[in-house]
């Protein structure tokens, strides 16, 4: 991770920032949803997944992150949805390709020609919450609905992912961006449902013990 030591004095603030917040041994990160004054912002913690409104002025230091391109770019939905689409490889799972055109901004559907495996990607910048896991659960059950004989996986893509909520997923894209001074690089992490039949296909797949 890439910081920048800043402060609210000297960077105006506002949704889609990237936080990380110290005071002695005590931490937190996380992306701001709101600014409503200048000292304090609503936070969406890292750590629990919640929104907390949070007094700048009671740490220590206060970092901004850059590793997430957020307001900085044009890094909304569709970017990084457009992105993925062109290459779906980036994902890491795999040689993938696009099944069928998908109308909605954040979701994609695409096919391991492989093995047969169908996913319905939910496409999130910022921190994943319910509502995109809703969303991912939503189009895996439309999409097995169209194809009863396809196994079908829904697949949630976010810069951050509460650990609490990974186990309720099929498959979790942690995804980081990095500019290396010639545009953005995405770099994937892959987390696999620890029980179920996903994270067993995922390990299948993968070759994984």
């Amino acid at each position: 991770m890439s910081t920048t030591a800043d402060s609210p004095e000297r960077h105006a603030l506002a949704p889609g920032d990237r936080l990380a917040l110290r005071s002695g041994t005590e931490t937190r990160t996380g992306t701001i949803t709101d600014a409503p004054s200048s000292g304090c912002v609503r936070l969406a913690d890292d750590a629990t997944g919640r929104i907390v409104l949070v007094d700048l002025s009671h740490w220590d230091t206060v970092l901004l992150d850059t590793s997430w391109p957020a307001r900085h770019v044009d890094a909304g939905g569709q970017w990084l949805r457009d992105a993925i689409a062109a290459d779906p490889d980036i994902l890491g799972l795999g040689a993938l390709r696009a099944a069928h055109r998908s109308h909605s901004v954040h979701a994609l559907i695409l096919d391991d020609p492989a093995t047969g495996t169908r996913y319905a990607v939910d496409i999130q910048p910022g921190l994943a919450d319910a509502a995109q896991l809703e969303r991912a659960a939503s189009a895996a059950a439309a999409e097995q609905g169209r194809s009863p004989h396809t196994v079908v996986v829904p697949v949630v893509v976010a810069e951050q992912v509460p650990e609490a909520l990974r186990p309720t997923v099929g498959l979790v894209v942690q995804m980081a961006a990095t500019d290396t001074g010639h545009g953005l690089r995405l770099v994937p992490t892959v987390f696999a449902e620890e029980t179920g039949a996903a994270g067993r296909l995922f390990e299948a797949c993968t070759g994984a013990a």
